[in-house]
C-alpha cells in the first residue's frame, strides 16, 4: 500500500516536472541554450520549492555538485538575463489563444506587505486597508484575464516602490493598460475594480478609445467631480436586469440572484460624453456604483459584472496565493 503510494506521488511529481519543463521550452523559444536552460531550472525550482529564493530554488534541482556553485550560477544568471521582452511576448502569445473578443482584462493595485523586513532593496511605507494605517512593503499593479473558465490569468504584474524610479502610481497604471493595449483590442473591456475613481485615470481612458468600466470609490455618486450629474435621455432611462450566477463562497454551487440597474448619465467633468451608471447589489445587498463607456449593450454590462465583481472570491484566491506561496 505504502509502495503504491508512493509511486502514485513519484509518478505526479514527474508529470509535473515533464510539464513545467515543457512550458519552460515554450516560452524560451528564440534565447540561447544557456537562457532556455536557465528559465527551465528557475520555473521549475520555484513551482517545487514554493519559494524564489536562489538557495531554496537550488535546492530543488539536485546537481551533482555542492549547492553554493548552483546559487552562484543561478544569481549570475538573473543578473546577466536581458531576455524578459522575448519571454513576455512567447508568454502572452500562448495567453491570447485562450482569449476572445469579450474577456475580460481585471485591473487590480495591491499591496506586497513585509512587515518584518527591514533590508528589502526599495522597501517603503504602504497603506494596508485591512489592518488600517500603513505598513512596511511594496505597492503593486496587476492585470488579469477571465477566461471562459472562469479562471484567472496572469497578464501584468509589477511590484515597485515609493523610493526608487517612482513618478506616480496612476503612471504605473498607465504603463500596465499600455501593455495590455499591445496585445488585445478594443472589444476587450478593462475593468478598474478598486482605487481607480479619479477624473485623471477616466480621462486617460476616454482618451484610449478602449472600452472599460471603473468602480466607484462611494455609493454617491452626486459628490466632488461628478457633481450636478444629469440623466441622458437616450437609452430609455432606468433599466433592471435580474441575473442567476452561482456563489463561489458557497457549498455545492449554490445559486444566487444578483440586481443591477443600468441608466445612462453626463458628468460635468467630461461635457459631451456619455456613460453608462452601473448599480449592482451583491449577495450582501450592498449597492455597488460604476460606470463605463459602454453605452449600447447591457447584455455585456452584465456579463462583465457577473464576471469581475461577482467572481471576486475566485480572483481574491488568486492574488493571495501569488503572495503567499511565492
Amino acid at each position: 500500500m505504502i509502495k503504491h503510494k508512493n509511486k502514485e506521488i513519484y509518478n505526479a511529481a514527474s508529470n509535473m516536472k515533464a510539464s513545467v519543463l515543457n512550458f519552460a521550452k515554450r516560452m524560451s523559444n528564440g534565447l540561447k541554450k544557456t537562457n532556455q536552460k536557465f528559465i527551465g531550472d528557475m520555473l521549475y525550482g520555484i513551482m517545487a520549492a514554493q519559494d524564489v529564493k536562489l538557495t531554496e530554488v537550488g535546492k530543488t534541482l539536485k546537481e551533482d555538485m555542492k549547492l553554493k556553485y548552483t546559487e552562484e550560477r543561478l544569481r549570475r544568471n538573473v543578473n546577466s538575463f536581458d531576455d524578459t521582452e522575448t519571454v513576455t511576448d512567447n508568454y502572452m502569445k500562448r495567453v491570447i489563444r485562450k482569449c476572445r473578443k469579450d474577456t475580460i482584462l481585471l485591473v487590480d493595485k495591491g499591496v506586497l506587505s513585509k512587515p518584518c523586513g527591514s533590508s528589502f532593496e526599495g522597501l517603503c511605507e504602504v497603506c494596508s486597508p485591512p489592518a488600517g494605517g500603513s505598513e512596511k512593503g511594496f505597492p503593486t499593479v496587476g492585470i488579469i484575464a477571465l477566461t471562459d473558465n472562469k479562471l484567472p490569468v496572469n497578464i501584468y504584474e509589477k511590484i515597485y516602490s515609493y523610493k526608487k524610479d517612482f513618478i506616480s502610481e496612476n503612471h504605473e497604471t498607465f504603463k500596465a493598460l499600455e501593455f495590455a493595449d499591445r496585445y488585445f483590442g478594443k472589444h476587450n473591456i478593462r475593468v478598474l475594480y478598486r482605487g481607480y475613481d479619479s477624473s485623471i485615470i477616466t480621462e486617460e481612458l476616454l482618451n484610449s478609445e478602449f472600452k472599460f468600466m471603473v468602480r466607484l470609490c462611494e455609493s454617491d455618486i452626486i459628490s466632488r467631480h461628478r457633481k450636478n450629474t444629469t440623466t441622458n435621455s437616450r437609452g430609455g432611462g432606468n433599466r433592471k436586469y435580474i441575473v442567476d450566477f452561482e456563489n463561489p463562497k458557497a457549498r455545492n454551487a449554490q445559486k444566487m440572484q444578483c440586481e443591477i440597474s443600468i441608466t445612462q448619465i453626463e458628468l460635468e467633468r467630461f461635457p459631451g460624453e456619455t456613460f453608462t451608471l452601473v448599480i449592482y447589489k451583491d449577495d450582501s445587498d450592498n449597492p455597488v456604483p460604476m460606470i463605463t463607456n459602454v453605452i449600447d449593450n447591457d447584455e455585456a454590462i452584465c456579463d462583465s459584472i457577473v464576471k469581475c465583481c461577482l467572481m471576486r472570491a475566485r480572483i481574491e484566491a488568486f492574488y493571495r496565493f501569488k503572495k503567499r506561496v511565492f
